[in-house]
């Protein structure tokens, strides 16, 4: 099951937990020199880890469905709130942003209601 800051968010349907690459940023040398004549880049620092949640929230009823999204989106603040977030199995990335919540542009309808869905996380100043 995977959760953020203790809350199982996500766990009304299936889902998947991708963490982006790792490793130094690069800035253009010229623009770091301020000469456009300079050429060639420069690592600046590290990059900001970024983790996507990809899934599907999944209830019996429209009402239920839109609860779940209620709770997602008032987890989303103003600085960003700040958690850990552990995925399906158990692999833990600690002091992650939640930074926005996407919803896909439909539910889909059948036996029971679902929203397809990415939630971002940034974890600012890259991993340590």
């Amino acid at each position: 099951m995977s959760s953020f800051a203790g809350e199982y968010i996500f766990d009304s349907g299936p889902h998947r937990v991708v963490v982006g690459a790792r490793g130094e940023q690069l800035a253009r040398s010229a623009d770091v020199a301020g000469d456009p004549s300079v050429a060639g880049e420069q690592a600046v620092g590290p990059l900001d880890g970024q983790v996507l949640v990809r899934g599907r929230l999944v209830a019996d009823t429209d009402d239920a469905l839109t609860a779940l999204v209620e709770s997602i989106q008032a987890m989303l603040t103003h600085p960003p709130m700040v958690g850990d977030l552990t995925d399906n199995h158990t692999a833990t990335l600690k002091d992650v942003s939640f930074v926005s919540f996407t919803p896909a542009d439909r539910v889909d309808r059948g036996a029971r209601v679902s929203l397809g869905y990415v939630a971002r996380f940034v974890k600012f100043g890259g991993w340590a």
